[in-house]
C-alpha cells in the first residue's frame, strides 16, 4: 500500500470500519512510513478538536442546515460524520463550523496553531502520538484475531527468552503474580523502521497488548518524547476505543494498551521488568 492509498481510507481507519484486511495493510504502512503516521495522528487530533468544539455548542438541526448550505451540500448527512462532509477537508470543515458556532474564524485559527505547536492537553486522547496510533492498530488486530503472535506461550519466562533472541535490546515480560497478567504470546514488528517487540495477554479476561522499543528509539517519535518528558516519564491517553499508558524504563519505551482501566494498565507498566533477568 502506498501513501495515497492509505490516506484515502483515513475515515474508515479512524472509525474502525471497513475490511479488517484493509486496516491491517494501513497499519503496516503506518509502521513503515513516518510521514503518514504523523499525518494520520494530526488528522485524528484535528477531528477530535472539532468534536470537542462542537460539543460545547448546541448542534441543532438549524445549525447543521446552515453548515450544509455554506458548504454547498444538499441532503441528509449522518450525524457522526457531519463535520467531515467536505470530502475529507478537515481544515475547511473546521473553519465553517467554527465560524457558525463561535462567529469567528480567528478562534479556530488559534486552535489550529495550538494543534501544530502542541499546546493542547494530551491527557484525553493521543493527539499526535505516533506510538499510540501504531500500538492501537496492532492491538486491534490481535484482539480481533487477524494478527497472530509469532510465539505462543503462557509462560512469562519463555516469552521473555524468545524476545531476547529476536530484538537487539533488553526486553522483559510482566510477571503474572504481580498484576495478574496472563501472557498469551509475543512477536516482533517494525515501528517507523524501529524494531519493536509486542507481548499480548489478558488481565481479568481483558485483552492487553504491550509494545516495547529500545529507549533510544524514542528519538524517532518526537511527539511521544515530548509527552513523556512533560509527564516525567509516564503518559496516559486514549486511542480510538482503547486506554493507553506509556512510559520510559531503564532500557525501554513501553506502551500498554487495552480496554481495561488506566489504573490497571499503569500496574502492568509498573510491573514491567520488575523481576529476574532470566
Amino acid at each position: 500500500m502506498n501513501c495515497n492509498e492509505a490516506r484515502q481510507h483515513l475515515i474508515l481507519y479512524l472509525d474502525s470500519e471497513g475490511d479488517p484486511e484493509l486496516h491491517f495493510r494501513i497499519s503496516d504502512h503506518l509502521g513503515m512510513c513516518p510521514e503518514c503516521a504523523e499525518w494520520f495522528a494530526k488528522q485524528q487530533h484535528f477531528e477530535q478538536a472539532i468534536n470537542e468544539r462542537l460539543a460545547e455548542g448546541e448542534a441543532t438541526p438549524a445549525l447543521w442546515d446552515r453548515v450544509l448550505i455554506r458548504a454547498g451540500i444538499n441532503g441528509a448527512v449522518p450525524a457522526r460524520r457531519r463535520w467531515l462532509v467536505f470530502g475529507g477537508m478537515l481544515a475547511a470543515a473546521a473553519c465553517i463550523v467554527a465560524a457558525i458556532v463561535y462567529g469567528t474564524v480567528a478562534e479556530l485559527a488559534r486552535g489550529r496553531e495550538g494543534l501544530n505547536s502542541g499546546e493542547f492537553s494530551y491527557t484525553a486522547d493521543s493527539h499526535g502520538s505516533e506510538l499510540a496510533t501504531i500500538a492501537a492498530a496492532w492491538h486491534e488486530h490481535w484482539a480481533a484475531g487477524s494478527l497472530k503472535p509469532e510465539f505462543v506461550s503462557e509462560s512469562d519466562e519463555q516469552v521473555e527468552t524468545y524476545l531476547k533472541g529476536q530484538v537487539p535490546f533488553r526486553v522483559h515480560c510482566p510477571p503474572r503474580k504481580d498484576v495478574n497478567f496472563a501472557v498469551a504470546g509475543a512477536g516482533v514488528r517494525a515501528a517507523k523502521d524501529q524494531p519493536a517487540a509486542y507481548i499480548v495477554g489478558q488481565v481479568d479476561q481483558s485483552a492487553i497488548s504491550i509494545v516495547v522499543l529500545a529507549k533510544e528509539s524514542l528519538d524517532a517519535f518526537p511527539n511521544d518524547r515530548a509527552q513523556l518528558t512533560q509527564g516525567r516519564g509516564r503518559h496516559r491517553c486514549r486511542e480510538r476505543n482503547y486506554q493507553m499508558v506509556s512510559g520510559i524504563t531503564a532500557d525501554n519505551v513501553v506502551v500498554v494498551i487495552g480496554v481495561a482501566s488506566p489504573e490497571t494498565l499503569e500496574k502492568v507498566l509498573s510491573a514491567y521488568g520488575s523481576y529476574h533477568e532470566g
